[in-house]
């Protein structure tokens, strides 16, 4: 949906009678935080995943959360992204078997 928006002001889709209820840099801002989770969660689904290639996949993301350069709520939201995926992955990254994978 951020990319059908994005697209539609790319082509200037948009005007003074017809305006979006977000501004574009609201919608690049998300893009740029919710783009590599939805890459992630694609290259999962086109092929049989085994668990070494999810959990690199899983700290990239996690890494890309870490590192990213945001303020105010947008930064809450990725703050509580990363924290919900550490949990949902937390046997998995604290495991000394894969750890060795």
């Amino acid at each position: 949906m951020l990319e059908s928006i994005k697209k539609a002001y790319d082509r200037e889709a948009f005007s003074e009678e017809n305006k979006c209820p977000v501004d574009m840099k609201t919608i690049e801002v998300y893009l740029q935080i919710l783009r590599p989770a939805y890459q992630f969660m694609l290259g999962l689904q086109y092929t049989s995943s085994t668990i070494a290639q999810v959990l690199v996949g899983v700290l990239k993301l996690a890494h890309k959360w870490e590192t990213i350069d945001l303020k105010g709520d947008v930064k809450n939201f990725s703050i509580m992204l990363l924290a919900c995926l550490k949990k949902k992955f937390s046997f998995e990254l604290d495991s000394n078997l894969y750890k060795v994978i």
